[in-house]
């Protein structure tokens, strides 16, 4: 009788005999299913039972899951929020009925601009001169000492026997004012006001107690067309820029809102 062959395969007992492949494997299933994760581990060696209990695949719980999701839509909202309030509004615009069609295109105009303080004055004539350029109109500044003291009555009437001298057909003065402001870490100043021919008047609004903190204020701009030839004011509108420290960028941005709007209006 020809010898048997055996074979030594790993499990609880390693000198068992080779056994037919199907009932080998029923055998080795049935035998070794109830595992747990230690009995597991030991057994590693063994590719049929890691197939039959894989270990358990650690995932994230679904209520850290939820609580990073609105943690990013809230920073991706206040972002967008930020985005949004760092732009221009145009609060208000009025334009007279006697208006001509193109009234300052190719016209020379006298540019005027009001501000409490010398470098402000002179940051917004030069963003107003830059854009009433690039709109086809030819700026002019009036010379120094040719401007008279505000008079009442008549809105920019100081300006025009400059404007008669250089030849312009219209006066665009613009008043700068604060129109809010903020300090850090978030409280706020509403400062409400308008300027009209050197006059001006307004109201303050404190939304919290303030305390320490970086201050940056926001700025609004009073525009006005005034026609040299009649002194009649032709068109006027107001800007207005959230709190910001860049200065500099408030007042070109608030330049560009105002000849924006006199251009849909219909001036250029």
């Amino acid at each position: 009788m020809p010898a048997r062959s055996t074979r030594i395969i790993y499990g609880e007992n390693p000198g068992a005999t080779q056994m037919p492949h199907r009932a080998r494997a029923r055998q080795t299933t049935e035998r070794f299913l109830p595992v747990t994760l230690a009995a597991l581990e030991r057994r590693s060696r063994m590719p049929m039972l890691r197939l039959i209990n894989p270990p358990p695949v650690l995932t994230m719980p679904s209520f850290i899951r939820t609580r990073n999701l609105r943690a990013a839509a809230l920073a991706t909202g206040a972002a967008s929020l930020l985005a949004g309030c760092a732009t221009p509004t145009l609060d208000a615009q009025w334009r007279s009925v006697e208006l001509p069609a193109h009234y300052l295109r190719g016209a020379t105009v006298l540019v005027s601009c009001e501000a409490r303080e010398v470098v402000l004055q002179r940051i917004c004539e030069e963003r107003l001169t830059a854009e009433l350029s690039a709109h086809g109109a030819t700026p002019v500044l009036p010379a120094p000492g040719t401007v008279a003291a505000v008079q009442p009555g008549v809105a920019d009437l100081q300006y025009l026997p400059a404007a008669h001298g250089l030849g312009a057909t219209a006066v665009f003065s613009v008043t700068l004012g604060l129109s809010s402001q903020s300090v850090s870490p978030g409280f706020s100043i509403g400062i409400g006001g308008f300027g009209f021919g050197g006059h001006s008047a307004g109201g303050i609004g404190v939304s919290a107690p303030i305390g320490g903190g970086r201050v940056s204020s926001g700025y609004s701009a009073n525009g006005r067309i005034t026609d040299v030839a009649s002194g009649r004011l032709m068109w006027t509108a107001r800007a207005s820029t959230p709190p910001s420290s860049d200065v500099g960028a408030q007042l070109a941005d608030l330049s560009k809102t105002l000849i924006g709007a006199a251009d849909r209006a219909g001036l250029f």
